[in-house]
């Protein structure tokens, strides 16, 4: 173990917001050092260092996913492959590319008595370091942590099959022949349901609660355009909901028709699930609907509706919560473990330590993440290089308390609750605390990397089928 002080700012996290505080950062001439897990720039986008697997793809357009200052390339479809997006992320990052640490885990970060923060980590060798930065930004994400039922379903470790999260899925191959139960009704839930339909004797899906489903297109435009076409934006809100309920409609008609259960909330209220699959699937029988798991015994799974059938093998798609390892817990959170940030960013007490990402869009869910990341990025540029504050403690524990009160009432009181936004009105909180925005010029980046349209399948990785399920 070697220690030391390294100069300027330490940024955890090679993806979507790591790569927007970096940009800043860089720009800004503000130096920094660059640590990620991974084996290359992409956050989760990297086949090889997250839960990427083949089918995955943008649920997002790439105009509104890409960052201000590089559009995605004209070659790449409107929802780009997830190695086509880890292309973008690598030349994006090209210009200062040599300032990040690849392959090297941070495991700790802990406050010094000086003020500053030490962070530890450890190289694919093994080897661990200690460095003293006086600034940290956690970019690393909140899709790391697998999220499991709680409590666990009763039976599950009399189940003889392999069960995995969404984490530890590289691909169908594995389920061939199989008899496949697929747990959760997100994003990757639809994907992996539809991708294993396709070489499994029988795929179910078991949704305890329902959602939004939609197509990757409405009315003829990516649905997350659609805040961008005039005569969406004239309409008040209300009408906008009720032009999407009855083009969802007209679409798909009820969810019920599926098998699957109704949303408790109206669309437009929580975020959407997007899938071109799913119900198509569903309706040609490729895919069966199910209600929730009352328990296991061994290869056999109960059902709610009293229901019961055997499965080979289990994935959980389930979510992903924060991972409160690194960062000591009562640095992020409350007493009640909920997370608890000025503007989702700054933790009160503790001066130098910001988090980017850390953020779920919920209120008008129509578009990327993109520019909220842009926008605590140069936030945290300003914060860092002093050319503006944040306010004094009771401000942001006034702050801090009315978003856990809004969360609490909307969504829950779970530990990432709070990581709820309503993207517009936070958006405008983090412009009021920012100085002037930095014009940047996207012709500076590196085009020659991308990933072509055609490109090639990224290669098997072996060990989709072990049993265990634990972040990577």
């Amino acid at each position: 173990m070697t220690g030391g002080r390294d100069a300027g700012v330490c940024v955890v996290g090679a993806g979507f917001a790591g790569l927007a505080v970096t940009h800043e950062l860089h720009v800004r001439g503000v130096p920094f050092t660059w640590l990620d897990r991974g084996t290359g720039i992409g956050g989760l986008w990297s086949y090889s260092a997250g839960p990427a697997y083949p089918s995955l793809r943008l649920n997002t357009s790439k105009g509104p996913t890409a960052f201000s200052w590089a559009p995605m390339p004209e070659a790449y479809p409107t929802h780009p492959r997830h190695d086509q997006v880890a292309a973008y992320l690598d030349a994006c990052a090209r210009p200062f590319r040599d300032r990040v640490e690849l392959r090297t885990a941070v495991e700790h970060v802990r406050p010094h008595g000086s003020g500053a923060w030490d962070v530890t980590t450890r190289d694919h060798r093994g080897a661990t370091r200690v460095r003293r930065f006086a600034h940290v930004v956690v970019a690393a994400g909140h899709h790391w942590t697998p999220r499991l039922p709680e409590p666990p379903i009763p039976g599950i470790d009399s189940f003889p099959g392999p069960v995995v999260h969404t984490l530890d899925y590289h691909g169908a191959d594995p389920y061939r022949g199989r008899r496949v139960l697929v747990l959760g009704l997100g994003n990757s839930a639809c994907d992996i349901a539809a991708d294993v339909s396709r070489v499994a004797t029988s795929t179910v899906l078991s949704a305890r609660r329902g959602a939004h489903v939609v197509p990757r297109r409405l009315l003829g435009v990516p649905w997350d355009e659609l805040r961008h076409r005039w005569w969406w934006t004239v309409l008040p809100f209300g009408a906008r909901r009720l032009l999407a309920e009855a083009v969802l409609h007209a679409r798909r008609g009820p969810l019920t028709a599926y098998g699957l259960p109704e949303p408790a909330e109206r669309v437009l209220t929580e975020p959407l699930v997007v899938s071109d699959d799913l119900l198509e699937h569903i309706a040609r029988g490729a895919v069966t609907a199910a209600p929730a798991v009352r328990g296991v015994d061994h290869a056999t799974v109960h059902f709610a509706d009293g229901t019961s059938r055997e499965f080979d093998a289990v994935v959980y798609c389930t979510g992903y919560r924060p991972d409160t390892t690194v960062v000591p817990e009562e640095v992020l959170c409350q007493a009640d473990g909920r997370i608890a940030l000025y503007l989702r960013v700054v933790p009160p007490h503790r001066p130098g330590l910001y988090f980017a990402g850390f953020v779920r869009g919920v209120v008008h869910p129509l578009g990327a993440l993109t520019p909220v990341f842009e926008a605590q990025a140069r936030w945290i540029a300003d914060l860092v290089r002093g050319a503006t504050t944040t306010p004094d403690l009771p401000a942001m524990t006034a702050e801090i308390d009315a978003h856990l009160a809004r969360t609490a009432h909307l969504h829950g009181t779970g530990p990432a609750d709070p990581l709820h936004i309503d993207v517009p009105r936070y958006l405008r909180a983090l412009r009021d605390r920012s100085g002037p925005r930095r014009a940047t010029r996207a012709g500076k980046v590196d085009r020659s990397g991308f990933v072509p349209a055609r490109a090639a399948r990224p290669p098997r990785r072996e060990g989709s089928d072990r049993g265990s399920h634990h972040p990577a």
